[in-house]
């Protein structure tokens, strides 16, 4: 996902769905506990779809931050995976190496949307 720019929440769910970009895989059941976790079931569509609605209901819900918090513990367990495969399977470990590097870029990105999300949410209190 390139950092110039505006990014869409379009361009974010399509980098986020395609595991050779962003480093990871989220399945449908990933995704369905992710929002159980935030209060939004699940919806009998496509992964894409799951992942803008997360993203929308967590922005309406000012649950944005724990959404986040929720993806990184993914890409956490990922790169965990990776590392182990990599000590056991040293043959392959520059694919491993590679796979990393993309969880890695994701998670420096996410780590970046949670500042701003943190920062959006001091600036603009929930009223009420």
């Amino acid at each position: 996902m390139e950092q110039s720019g505006e990014v869409t929440l379009r361009d974010l769910v399509h980098y986020l769905l395609v595991p050779a970009r962003c480093g990871i895989y989220l399945s449908r059941d990933d995704l369905a506990r992710i929002g159980r976790r935030l209060g939004a079931p699940p919806a009998p569509v496509s992964r894409g779809l799951m992942l803008e609605h997360l993203f929308r209901a967590a922005g309406r819900d000012g649950r944005v931050v724990e959404l986040i918090d929720a993806l990184t513990e993914r890409v956490s367990a990922w790169q965990a995976r990776y590392d182990d495969w990599g000590a056991r399977y040293p043959s392959w470990t520059e694919s491993w190496q590679r796979w990393r590097r993309g969880s890695d870029h994701l998670r420096r990105r996410l780590d970046e949307m949670r500042d701003e999300a943190v920062a959006l949410a001091q600036a603009h209190p929930p009223v009420g």
